[in-house]
């Protein structure tokens, strides 16, 4: 077994997923319990709802809509691959 061998087991990729959210939770509420505050929780929501779409983004919108032969292997490898396609790319404005 390779330490760091990509997850396969069902179970364990719900485990880990459920992690994730815990952390997250706990991560919030920390920073709730010191300043609570509706602004904290504004913040705090606007923050999640960002990293999600911006991970909606790099995970689905590059690889439906973009690139549809790009297979990314994380957010890093999918930024490079955006910011090599736009060094490549034409344009694509009117009149450029």
């Amino acid at each position: 077994m390779q330490l760091f061998a990509d997850i396969r087991n069902p179970a364990l990729l719900v485990l880990k997923g459920a992690l994730f959210a815990v952390l997250a939770l706990l991560a919030a509420m920390h920073l709730f319990v010191g300043n609570p505050s509706w602004e904290t929780a504004l913040v705090l929501l606007v923050c999640q709802w960002s990293a999600c779409r911006s991970y909606y983004f790099v995970f689905y919108v590059i690889t439906a809509y973009i690139d549809p032969r790009h297979r990314h292997a994380g957010v890093l490898s999918s930024l490079r691959h955006l910011l090599r396609e736009s060094r490549t790319r034409p344009s694509h404005r009117p009149g450029v």
